[in-house]
Parts: C-alpha cells; structure tokens; sequence
C-alpha cells in the first residue's frame, strides 16, 4: 500500500522526515483481498499550538478501494508538546501509531457483517459511524433500518446526514416512519433532511406526511419544499 504526504506538516518537522514516519508508521497494513486500493493512501497533518504550551496534532487518511464507490477517511488528534524537533517528532510519532490503528480498524469494517456494522454506529468515532452507515447503505440492509435511524437525531450533521443517505440507498420505504420519529422537534435541518429522503423513498406514508406539511408547517420553507417534493412525486409516478 502506497502513501503521499503532505505539503502542511507538524512545525520543527519537514516533509521527508515526516513521510518516513508516516511510512513506518504505515507499514504492514493490508487492504481486503476484495477490495484493493484504488491510489494512495493519503496522510497529512497540522498542528495547533494550544495556550497552555501544549499542541494539537491533527492526522487524517484517505484511501479508496476499488468496488468502495467513496473515499474511507480517517481523522486523529494527538495532545502533547512540540515546542522543538524532539517534542515534536514524539508527539507525531505517537499520533501516526494511533491513525494507523484506526486506519486498520477501517479496513477490516469494509468486510465485516452486519452486526458489526451495527455496533460500528454507536462507535466513539464519528468517522466509524459514518464508515458503517455507509457499507450498511452500500449493501443495502433492510435489517439495519432501526439502528441507522437512531442516528437521525444525532447533532452532528455530518452522522445524521449519512445515516438518512443511507437510509435511502437501501431504498425501503419501511424507512419513512423511522425517519419521522427521527425528526428533532424544532429543528429546521431535522426536518428536511427528513422530507427529503422520504420523498426519495417514496410511498403512501410518505406522500401523507409531505401533504401535512405542505399545507400546515408552520415554516414557509417547508411548505415550498414539500410542495416540490410531491411534484417530482407526481412526475416520477407518470413516467
């Protein structure tokens, strides 16, 4: 497996020194027999220096897989000092052994069944969450329908977005209740996220719900959206 770096590298660290790090760090991770790279695993890094004399190092990697139709990204931070070359090359290297931990963890969650796929959206890490949903949506898991949708409600956009964008993928409209009691109360981009992917599902429950609002939410946004939602409706049924 191949890897590029950076130009934006960790401070008192140039970019040889740290591909040589990255690379040792990398060493002897294997990609599913299945799934091979499609280019090069990407790692780069920057680093914050923090008030209290410390630094923040931020690590991520990025890999495609040949039948994976999205990136897999992986994103660390490591704590510690980096005020010269010594510091900074000990704190880089203890990151990069922890990426390199996660990247591993990800490439075994591209061939793993379902329920550890399931366990996989109540991760930590936003990044296996969305990693999960995604294969759970690629593959098309109706059983997986309860467990994605209980991370419509999750506040950070990124986990709930995926989770509807998977949702959809598997393209059964047993989806629509769930994702209609995944809608936060009061939040604006809950509910279309909502509207938007039930729509796509399509169905009775759906069209009932977009009418609703339609007619009776009490944000004009809303009532536009849905309007527009069930006309793509109309239009996809007369084709």
């Amino acid at each position: 497996m191949s890897l590029s770096h950076a130009d934006v590298v960790p401070f008192e660290l140039d970019a040889p020194t740290f591909e040589r790090l990255a690379r040792a760090a990398m060493t002897g991770l294997v990609a599913p027999v299945e799934h091979p790279p499609a280019g090069k695993l990407t790692v780069e890094a920057s680093l914050v220096s923090m008030q209290d004399g410390g630094a923040q190092l931020g690590l991520s990697a990025g890999l495609r897989l040949v039948g994976i139709p999205f990136r897999i990204e992986i994103q660390v931070i490591g704590r510690g000092q980096a005020s010269d070359e010594e510091t900074t090359h000990r704190l880089s290297t203890s990151a990069l052994a922890d990426l390199r931990t996660a990247v591993a963890r990800h490439l075994t969650l591209v061939e793993a069944q379902t329920e550890r796929l399931v366990r996989g959206l109540n991760a930590a890490e936003a990044d296996e969450q969305l990693l999960c949903a995604r294969l759970l949506g690629l593959r098309r898991d109706k059983s997986a329908i309860v467990a994605l949708g209980t991370l419509l409600g999750d506040p950070r956009e990124a986990v709930a977005d995926t989770a509807a964008e998977a949702l959809v993928e598997i393209g059964d409209q047993a989806a629509v209740p769930v994702l209609i009691s995944g809608i936060r109360r009061g939040d604006l981009r809950s509910e279309v996220r909502a509207i938007e992917a039930m729509a796509r599902l399509g169905g009775k429950e759906a069209r009932a719900y977009l009418e609703m609002t339609a007619q009776g939410h009490p944000h004009p946004e809303v009532q536009s959206l849905s309007r527009s939602w069930l006309q793509r409706m109309d239009q996809a049924k007369r084709r």
